[in-house]
């Protein structure tokens, strides 16, 4: 195997630097201090052979995070020394023997809001925002999950791998905080931004109307679908990022209280620290739609909702984050 690959290697090397930098990725397979073709090639080694070179660490060499020491981790890194990118790549945690994925996305710049202004103006005007990488929950919060986590389940219809719903601000923040004491990491409910640029498909965006396509049937659980309940998350056509039901199934409440866009660009923008009109009260964000119906009846990735902190609905759930420095 190794001879048709190693003149590709060579091939990628003379394309990109030697030396670049580790990113927030256990890519370091030969634990140098650098993630380059040294890496892809020392895989190679091990794929033919079975074996890695002495002193190189084998749980280095599962640079996705699927379990395996395998061609597509050569593949990711491929794509992190030509695209500068980390693609496909992600991190499985476990908590009272309840498994769940954090899908990698590599930070970007791109145009939040939309010029669209039929049905309300609360994403109006589109502005540039840039953000650190992160980490995005591949699903919706499961039932199982919050389960393994509170103890009880707050939600209507009930099942384990049904998104959990029918819970306040409060709830969701509560369940945080003691998800982050059992595994000792700091995960948080996303930003606006982060859950829209996830949404769009980070990166590797191809601009679709609805999260990973232009077809509501194939990748989102809604109101022309669902029967009027909701459905068991990764059920329908993942986005480019491999998250799935960021439309539909359930509205995810994002951190940020309500506040109108400017056209001044942002970096990791974070909303106002307090409610900014009274009048609105405790008004957070939600994103995405659900089963039984979508903002004013739609589903576009760039459509904004604002719902007091005190709601909980059979509609409304969460997804969670974590930071990318954080998850090594």
């Amino acid at each position: 195997m190794r001879k048709y690959f190693l003149p590709m290697m060579f091939v990628l090397a003379l394309m990109s630097s030697l030396s670049m930098k580790s990113s927030p990725r256990s890519g370091d397979v030969n634990e140098d201090g650098m993630v380059n073709i040294t890496d892809v090639t020392t895989l190679i080694d091990y794929l033919s052979g079975g074996q890695m070179d002495e002193d190189v660490s084998v749980s280095n060499g599962d640079v996705n995070d699927d379990g395996l020491v395998n061609i597509a981790d050569a593949t990711v890194l491929i794509d992190y020394i030509l695209f500068k990118q980390w693609i496909g790549v992600s991190k499985t945690v476990t908590v009272n023997g309840v498994s769940f994925k954090m899908i990698f996305v590599d930070g970007g710049t791109f145009v939040m809001g939309s010029k669209d202004t039929t049905l309300t103006s609360l994403h109006y005007p589109p502005h540039e925002v840039t953000l650190s990488s992160f980490y995005m929950g591949q699903t919706e919060v499961t039932q199982a999950l919050w389960t393994a986590v509170m103890g009880s389940n707050p939600s209507n219809t009930k099942g384990a791998d049904l998104p959990v719903e029918n819970m306040t601000w409060a709830d969701q923040v509560q369940f945080v905080a003691q998800l982050n004491a059992m595994t000792g990491l700091s995960f948080s409910i996303p930003t606006e931004a982060q859950w829209e640029f996830a949404a769009r498909g980070g990166n590797l965006g191809c601009g679709y109307d609805y999260s990973g396509g232009n077809d509501l049937d194939e990748i989102a659980w809604y109101s022309g679908n669902s029967g009027r309940k909701t459905h068991p998350v990764a059920t329908k056509k993942a986005n480019e990022l491999g998250l799935y039901d960021m439309t539909g199934n359930v509205y995810e409440r994002v951190s940020d209280y309500y506040a109108p866009y400017t056209t001044k660009p942002q970096t990791n923008p974070t909303g106002p620290a307090t409610a900014p009109d009274p009048s609105l009260g405790s008004s957070r964000l939600n994103r995405g739609g659900g089963a039984q119906a979508g903002n004013w009846g739609n589903y576009h990735v760039w459509l904004r909702c604002r719902q007091s902190e005190d709601f909980k609905g059979p509609f409304d759930g969460l997804r969670i984050v974590l930071s990318a420095t954080e998850a090594l």
